[in-house]
């Protein structure tokens, strides 16, 4: 009886002092008591997703590994068909499972993570203001170096601004290469 007692304190304590012992987002009591998780693992069935993930952005069963019985746990399943396993956008990039294209610039997560070696959460990896998808689509250019010629303009700024050629340097071959180019016309217009 005492046993009893002392069980029902600890469960009235958890009420009013929410413990989240394993750090899945979800209290110890609403484990224990509602979901019927173990709140000692972040994940219960032990599928590379935690509890928490699993009942509140999945909608999966966190008490079973595969939740839609097709033979392919619930972690390795790829939810928004963009070529990465919803524990692999989780766990290892931080992409949204349920959103194929993450960073919204064209691209899938896969693509970026698997072909391209784009950052799937930045629409411009290189930050030289044209997006992954432009560079690699439209320009050609690559989208993990901002200057893609290495004569100094980023692309962007090639193509946005100076109207130059950003996989070549020096596109006369004679001479002087783009940024020199540049300096020399902005220190004429400065005599």
């Amino acid at each position: 009886r005492q046993r009893l007692l002392r069980a029902r304190l600890c469960s009235l304590r958890d009420l009013y002092t929410p413990v989240d012992a394993d750090g899945d987002g979800f209290t110890n009591w609403d484990e224990v008591y509602i979901y019927k998780t173990d709140s000692e693992l972040v994940d219960t069935d032990e599928d590379w997703l935690s509890d928490g993930v699993e009942l509140s952005v999945l909608n999966t069963d966190p008490l079973k590994a595969d939740t839609d019985g097709d033979g392919v746990t619930d972690g390795d399943e790829d939810s928004d068909s963009d070529g990465l396993s919803n524990a692999n956008e989780l766990n290892l990039f931080g992409t949204n499972p349920l959103n194929g294209d993450t960073d919204g610039d064209g691209l899938s997560d896969g693509e970026e993570a698997n072909i391209h070696d784009t950052d799937p959460l930045l629409p411009d990896t290189d930050g030289d203001g044209l997006t992954d998808t432009d560079e690699i689509d439209r320009h050609k250019t690559d989208p993990n170096s901002a200057d893609t010629d290495g004569d100094r303009p980023n692309d962007g700024d090639e193509i946005n601004t100076q109207k130059t050629n950003p996989k070549v340097a020096d596109p006369d071959q004679v001479g002087p290469n783009d940024i020199e180019q540049t300096d020399l016309n902005t220190t004429h217009h400065q005599v």
